[in-house]
């Protein structure tokens, strides 16, 4: 794009939550900082998201706490990124 035009870019949000739960059809439910849950998002099923799903479940079988980073833009939510917990 020159720089003499203008372009538009979507707006991207980041937030983290606690895993709760995971449901038997992969709902997950979702704690954030302020206590709220939500159970709408689902576990990845992308192939390149496989080290994600893989730490999830993991995490969440071995009893860890675990933090998940979901990112919002152009009206999609996804998660991207697990860790485990260590201020717990």
């Amino acid at each position: 794009m020159p720089s003499t035009h203008g372009t538009t870019v979507p707006n991207v949000f980041r937030a983290e939550y606690t895993l709760l739960d995971i449901t038997d059809e992969d709902y997950l439910t979702l704690m954030d900082d302020g206590g709220e849950t939500r159970e709408d998002l689902k576990m990845p099923t992308a192939n390149h998201q496989e080290e994600v799903i893989k730490a999830i479940r993991d995490g969440f079988e071995a009893g860890d706490s675990m933090i998940l980073a979901v990112m919002k833009a152009m009206g999609e939510e996804h998660v991207m990124a697990a860790k485990k917990d260590t201020s717990a």
